[in-house]
């Protein structure tokens, strides 16, 4: 056993044991250091994306809110029906003003019609497309047609600000 063990001691064998486990320790010591860095490298990417989500959210949350702003100060006038030049078809007309500092594009309304007997008959989301732009203090006017269907005509009709488009300066 003393030879053996003088054998398996010599530096020979020590340096040939280590250059065969070298790739081994190399391969396990790398995948470590490569899981290190790409958690590390997750966590950094991830925190900047979840910051910017944030900061896109915050945005989006300060534009709604000067929407609903204008929204909420674009009164909505005149409402009445008129004769309409087609069978079954009922024309609507009215007029909008802007009491809002901020000009407005692409205004969207939401009309809903009443019959006395049967109460709400119809909704329509109308997209009022001749009004390019609504500046601040501007009074326009608008007219839209309703088919008449089984319902009957309409008696009552109410309009909302739905959507719009706030233009920045």
């Amino acid at each position: 056993m003393g030879k053996l063990w003088n054998f398996l001691n010599s530096p020979l064998i020590v340096v040939l044991v280590a250059l065969s486990i070298w790739p081994i320790l190399l391969a396990l010591t790398s995948a470590y250091s490569m899981k290190i860095g790409i958690q590390e490298m997750a966590g950094a990417i991830g925190s900047e994306v979840v910051a910017s989500f944030k900061k896109m959210g915050q945005q989006q949350d300060e534009k709604l809110k000067k929407e609903l702003n204008i929204i909420d100060n674009i009164a909505v006038s005149n409402v009445k029906f008129v004769p309409s030049d087609w069978k079954n078809r009922q024309k609507v007309i009215g007029q909008l003003t802007n009491n809002s500092d901020a000009m407005a594009k692409t205004i969207k309304v939401i009309v809903s019609y009443y019959a006395k007997e049967q109460g709400l008959i119809d909704v329509a989301n109308e997209w009022l497309s001749s009004i390019k732009a609504l500046r601040p203090g501007d009074i326009t006017s608008f007219t839209m047609n309703r088919s008449v269907g089984e319902q009957g005509p309409a008696d009552r009709v109410e309009i909302k600000i739905g959507d719009l488009t706030l233009v920045e300066n």
